[in-house]
């Protein structure tokens, strides 16, 4: 069971770590709408689908299914909002240049053509 738990908190770590769309939201939400707002958004990424598609590959035999993977789903989210609480707090310094409205308007539209990109990506990918 340790073995489970440090496997999945290594990888979750990893994962939560790893820049992405859920990073570019929060320092987005950070730039523009402060460090309230960007909390907010860390803590509703760390509940969401990451937490429950990956944790349940990481619940050994023999134990409760429904403890184990809310034990899981606490340390992927505390991991996360850890992160995101580092990610809102460095971006505060940034906040001047940021609070621009050029910079914020150009930081939109950067995040909405990622977002964008990743949606056709899935759409035009061929399923096997």
């Amino acid at each position: 069971m340790i073995d489970a738990l440090v496997a999945f908190t290594l990888a979750a770590g990893l994962l939560t770590i790893t820049p992405g769309l859920d990073t570019a939201l929060v320092l987005r939400t950070a730039a523009v709408e402060g460090s309230r707002r960007a909390m907010l958004a860390g803590a509703g990424i760390c509940l969401g689908c990451l937490t429950w598609g990956m944790t349940t590959q990481f619940v050994p035999a023999g134990v409760s299914v429904t403890g184990f993977t809310m034990l899981l789903a606490g340390i992927h989210a505390t991991e996360g909002i850890l992160w995101f609480a580092l990610l809102t707090l460095a971006s505060r310094p940034l906040g001047t240049w940021l609070d621009r409205p050029r910079v914020a308007w150009t930081i939109d539209r950067a995040t909405g053509v990622m977002l964008v990109g990743f949606g056709v990506g899935l759409l035009l990918r061929r399923r096997a």
